[in-house]
């Protein structure tokens, strides 16, 4: 259900970070987020869908599962597309909305992972929680906080340190998917990946920290 909050919550406040050159574009996709008639029907969908998985494996129908994991791994593509519009590259033009456009994708590949089960799909889910889900809340997060913190978000726009944040998380999204491959050194990996991880947040926290101060003394 994560992906359903995460996609529900952002499709309002990523629709206000991406398309900043375009404010008419922008308010159309966010009357679009709005008043989508589709939305509740799908969220009914998609909750009902554990539903239905759940009692056809307790009914040893396990093999039939997968239609479900499709049907969920579906709408995620379908909502990305439609009000996250990642299919429309030339819109991302901040820096921190091209994490969003990135995060889109990786939450995309991590979760077919998950939906077309493989001897992987365990590590492959990592993926869609720490390059997927993590640095979209983080750019849910950012928005926020600067926002709310009286900061100046033109920072958005031009600040190098967001590629920097998007370097670790990658590196340790990579280190932590491929860790399988690497036997001998399987939970160094593992540690590593940690590692780079926790240097994103700490750049971001710091950063983050950086601007309210700033926005608070002016």
């Amino acid at each position: 259900m994560i992906p359903c909050i995460i996609t529900g919550a952002g499709a309002k406040i990523i629709n206000v970070i991406v398309n900043t050159d375009s404010p008419q574009s922008r308010m159309q996709w966010m009357q679009k987020a709005e008043s989508s008639s589709s939305s509740f029907l799908i969220s009914i969908i998609f909750a009902l869908s554990f539903v239905l998985e759940i009692i056809l494996i307790k009914n040893i129908y396990s093999d039939y599962s997968i239609i479900f994991r499709i049907i969920r791994f579906s709408i995620i593509v379908f909502w990305l597309v439609n009000f996250f519009h990642i299919l429309d590259i030339s819109a991302f033009t901040s820096k921190l909305s091209k994490l969003i456009l990135i995060s889109s994708y990786l939450l995309i590949f991590g979760y077919a992972g998950h939906t077309f089960k493989t001897a992987y799909s365990v590590h492959l889910a990592h993926i869609y929680f720490i390059g997927g889900i993590s640095l979209v809340i983080l750019c849910i997060m950012t928005r926020v906080a600067l926002s709310h913190g009286q900061a100046d978000i033109v920072i958005e726009k031009k600040s190098a340190i967001f590629y920097w944040i998007l370097g670790f998380i990658v590196v340790a999204t990579a280190t932590r998917a491929t860790a399988i491959f690497v036997t001998n050194q399987y939970f160094s990996h593992l540690a590593y990946s940690s590692i780079f991880f926790i240097i994103a947040m700490l750049i971001w926290g710091i950063f983050i920290l950086r601007q309210l101060n700033s926005g608070s003394q002016d």
